[in-house]
């Protein structure tokens, strides 16, 4: 089986909800490097940053051709310069798992002042 190819991305928020931390917006876009058609359900995507359920959950993808996911919002911030994220998918009747590491390529913010 040709596994597809991921990447990710994650890109901070303005709002700070749940977190000392900014959260943040994670994309996925996956890619058919094969030379046929790619039929794909993503069964889990797990990391430090909240388990997320992915939308659409499958997807056909032509040879060359890539697809994004629906943006995810994990609101526990960014702990880490890099996070492991472990996509779960089936393809061609098989259970395969992946792991992409997340880098943070923003630079720190500076902290908010805090008001008296």
């Amino acid at each position: 089986m040709q596994n597809p190819e991921v990447t990710g991305e994650a890109s901070r928020s303005i709002s700070r909800m749940g977190s000392n931390q900014p959260p943040i917006l994670l994309t996925l876009r996956l890619e058919n490097t094969g030379t046929e058609d790619l039929d794909i359900t993503i069964r889990e995507i797990k990391s430090a940053l909240g388990n997320f359920v992915p939308q659409p959950e499958r997807l056909t993808l032509t040879p060359g051709q890539s697809a994004e996911l629906e943006p995810m919002i994990s609101r526990l911030g960014v702990i880490a310069n890099e996070i492991p994220l472990q996509l779960s998918f089936r393809s061609a009747g098989q259970i395969e798992s992946q792991t992409i590491i997340l880098k943070n390529i923003l630079p720190p913010s500076d902290p908010e002042p805090i008001e008296p």
